[in-house]
């Protein structure tokens, strides 16, 4: 599959870059509430950079990185469907992209990791017993319409 079958000859961009959380993946037949997904949320690390001189790539690389995720975090945000079915874990000022992180840092995620998605579970618990007693209270107005 690479040009001159040389796969160390040119520069690929991995889809990641594009979609970095493809959730829709799972939903062949409308959203599919048995996909729970995890995402990693940033607080604003990166600034708007206005000069990217010669040398900077990984800085230039960190920052569309950077720029893509909050394209697709507000995406997420914008649609319920996939908002309800995410776990957003806070990585505060860790990068993604950062492969040099010390045992600490390590420990700290795990337990952001472990928090965020407590959190989550409780809220979804609330809502689907929240969701069960709509539906039972509806249930019971449609039988009391049928019985008049």
């Amino acid at each position: 599959q690479f040009p001159e079958n040389n796969p160390d000859d040119h520069i690929y961009v991995d889809g990641g870059a594009l979609l970095n959380y493809p959730i829709m993946t799972f939903d062949e037949y409308g959203v599919n509430d048995e996909t729970l997904g995890f995402t990693l949320v940033q607080g604003d690390r990166f600034g708007v950079e206005s000069d990217l001189g010669f040398g900077t790539f990984r800085l230039w690389a960190e920052s569309l990185y950077e720029t893509i995720k909050k394209v697709q975090l507000n995406l997420l945000n914008m649609q319920a469907e996939h908002r309800n079915r995410t776990v957003m874990i806070d990585v505060g000022q860790i990068s993604p992209i950062d492969f040099e992180i010390d045992e600490e840092q390590k420990e700290w995620l795990i337990d952001r990791g472990r928090t965020a998605t407590e959190d989550f579970l409780k809220l979804y618990d609330y809502r689907q017993s929240f969701r069960y007693r709509v539906a039972r209270t509806v249930r019971r107005v449609v039988r009391g319409f049928r019985e008049d």
